[in-house]
């Protein structure tokens, strides 16, 4: 399967604006919400790529957001975490605020967020412990707590733990320390898949599946054998533009993190990091296939007792979202210009050189 090569349409922002930050999006009906991270805002749109409105802003108020994270459809509403705030704010069909309500974060951890909604309106997210002080500089994976929030953002019970991804600390200053947000290698995706959780966390090519209701574990992984993906000269380039302006300082990390020997299963496309997984619409689980630059973006989709249905060749960098065979993509251009299309799937093999 691949992406038609025409979009059906290039979102833009008010005044034909390029956007810039998007981080999700989903689809409400007849229409296309975009979360501008950026801006703090969402924007929504018809098919055809038309700016039907305007939701939220900066600020701390109703309906207002300091960092949107997820977004996610429920019915006719439309639920939005602010990883900042750790608030969900809930519009209606018209765009109007229904409901607010906060996380509620046990003392025990520093920081949670939440990855999904199930229907009857309770949540999944993460609970992060405070960090374990770090000796020495080295790459460390942070333990966080799978939980279920019941639907006034209280938490209830534990469905598991998951490894964050990689990230690069040392001690630094007076007894204190730092820690890079520089992916290195690993990433941990998890979304909500109808009832159950999806966690891939970049060591194997099984992703996990939790039943919340019974915490029955079971797994997807694509039929035959594998080759880790290598790294390249651009990923080395993702790693170093984090750290700009302190080339010295980037060689001695990555002297004393060391190089991965590969790539993740999920979650790279070319030189880029991505979301390992994406959970579309119609209940199907998207993971994005680890790849070399020049490869295209390439995704392995799966769904019910059938295991791996489909493999999908995608031209963007990113699937954001995807339902009935339409999807959401980014893609860059050689500036790092942000380019967010609507796009049909078409059964059938790609074509090199056109498709892929």
């Amino acid at each position: 399967m691949c992406l038609v090569e025409e979009p059906l349409a290039r979102l833009k922002g008010p005044e034909g604006v390029p956007l810039f930050g998007v981080t999700s999006a989903t689809f409400l009906g007849d229409r296309i919400v975009i979360a501008e991270s950026s801006a703090n805002r969402l924007l929504v749109y018809s098919f055809d790529g038309e700016l039907l409105a305007i939701l939220g802003g900066a600020g701390s108020g109703p309906g207002e957001f300091r960092s949107i994270g997820l977004i996610q459809t429920a019915g006719v509403r439309l639920r939005v975490f602010d990883w900042q705030l750790r608030r969900t704010t809930e519009f209606d069909q018209d765009g109007l605020v229904t409901r607010t309500l906060n996380l509620s974060i046990p003392e025990a951890f520093a920081a949670g967020n939440v990855i999904g909604f199930l229907p009857d309106g309770t949540s999944i997210g993460f609970l992060w412990p405070f960090p374990v002080p770090v000796t020495r500089g080295q790459v460390v994976r942070r333990t966080a707590v799978l939980g279920l929030f019941d639907s006034t953002g209280a938490f209830r019970r534990r469905l598991g733990t998951v490894p964050g991804s990689e990230r690069y600390a040392e001690p630094w200053g007076r007894g204190g320390e730092r820690r890079i947000a520089v992916t290195f290698g690993k990433l941990t995706g998890a979304v909500v898949l109808g009832g159950s959780v999806a966690i891939s966390d970049g060591t194997d090519w099984a992703i996990k599946l939790i039943d919340v209701d019974t915490g029955t574990e079971s797994s997807y992984s694509p039929p035959g054998h594998f080759s880790p993906t290598e790294p390249t000269p651009p990923y080395l380039a993702v790693i170093r533009e984090k750290r700009r302006g302190m080339d010295r300082d980037t060689r001695r990390i990555l002297e004393r993190a060391g190089v991965p020997n590969s790539l993740p299963p999920y979650g790279w496309s070319g030189s880029r990091p991505v979301a390992p997984l994406v959970a579309a619409q119609d209940g199907l689980l998207w993971a994005a296939l680890s790849t070399a630059p020049g490869a295209g973006s390439q995704w392995r989709v799966f769904g019910g007792s059938a295991g791996m249905l489909i493999a999908a060749s995608v031209v963007p960098t990113e699937l954001l979202a995807v339902r009935d065979g339409v999807g959401i993509t980014k893609r860059y251009d050689s500036l790092d210009v942000e380019f967010i299309e609507v796009r049909e799937f078409r059964p059938g093999p790609c074509q090199r050189g056109v498709l892929n």
